[in-house]
């Protein structure tokens, strides 16, 4: 890659380093380097009573300087200079809680209530249980650059100087899918120099996830038979978890980039209902 400046990528106004020996090639090295600092919890409750459950979070924070795998090396702004571009990894999620359970519910015979119910009744009111995993994730690093080669190395990667103070999100009001980025906190670097914002330093939107079931269980004739209807309900509360923001900065926007700041993926599906039934034997 030749330094940044004028002229024709590789000509003899702006050659690439030892023309005479090399021509244009693409090198891949094992050459980055990573650390990950966490804080993590559990909360635990083995089952008894009916009742099981495992909370989980973790406080973490993840430096790299290339992110991971080829389709991410051109991060590094200054392939001369990688360390220029530690900042947040790319599984840099500061806060991550996960929940699940599962309650028998205290119904029917044998149970806390109507323990003594018949066994018609009891094939109605007893046997059902509760089921679910619950997730929340703050939202992970989006890294904004440039849509053209500003210094002229061929090599792209460029980023864009960081406004002081500026506000990194401009919301539109009712439609969560714009105003992700803020044009206003990015200018455009003098030509042929580097960038002076860090990597990954803005944010894609948080995640959150309910899965629930419901089962009815069902005692038959025999030893350890039984029927269960199951009914599982995967992103339960049908919330829309947004993907990360188009990132390529240029200017004029929107004339140059209309999806500056704007999302157009989700992180999840819809709500999925699933109704089966098994037998245990």
């Amino acid at each position: 890659t030749p330094p940044p400046g004028p002229g024709l990528v590789g000509s003899a106004q702006h050659p690439r380093p030892y023309p005479q020996v090399f021509g244009t090639f693409n090198e891949g090295d094992r050459a980055s380097s990573s650390i990950y600092h966490s804080l993590q919890v559990k909360l635990e409750k083995r089952f008894s009573n009916g009742l099981q459950f495992l909370g989980t979070y973790a406080w973490g924070h993840m430096l790299d300087t290339a992110g991971t795998g080829s389709n991410n090396g051109p991060q590094i702004q200054d392939p001369y200079n990688a360390r220029a571009s530690r900042g947040d990894g790319t599984f840099d999620y500061r806060h991550i809680f996960t929940g699940s359970y599962n309650y028998d519910l205290p119904f029917g015979r044998g149970r806390r209530f109507l323990p003594d119910i018949n066994r018609g009744l009891n094939q109605l009111l007893g046997g059902w249980e509760v089921t679910g995993i619950t997730r929340f994730t703050s939202g992970g690093p989006v890294n904004v650059g440039l849509t053209f080669d500003n210094t002229n190395t061929g090599y792209g990667g460029d980023r864009p100087n960081g406004a002081p103070g500026a506000a990194l999100t401009a919301p539109v009001s009712g439609d969560k899918t714009q105003g992700l980025l803020n044009p206003a906190a990015y200018t455009i670097p003098t030509q042929y120099t580097y960038g002076t914002l860090g990597r990954n330093t803005a944010r894609a939107p948080g995640f959150q996830n309910w899965d629930f079931g419901l089962y009815k269980n069902f005692p038959l004739q025999g030893e350890k038979r039984s029927l269960q209807f199951r009914g599982e309900f995967f992103n339960g509360f049908n919330n829309v978890n947004l993907g990360g923001p188009n990132a390529g900065f240029c200017t004029p926007l929107p004339a140059c980039n209309p999806s500056f700041g704007r999302t157009f993926s989700t992180q999840n599906s819809q709500r999925q209902i699933q109704l089966a039934l098994k037998f245990l034997f």
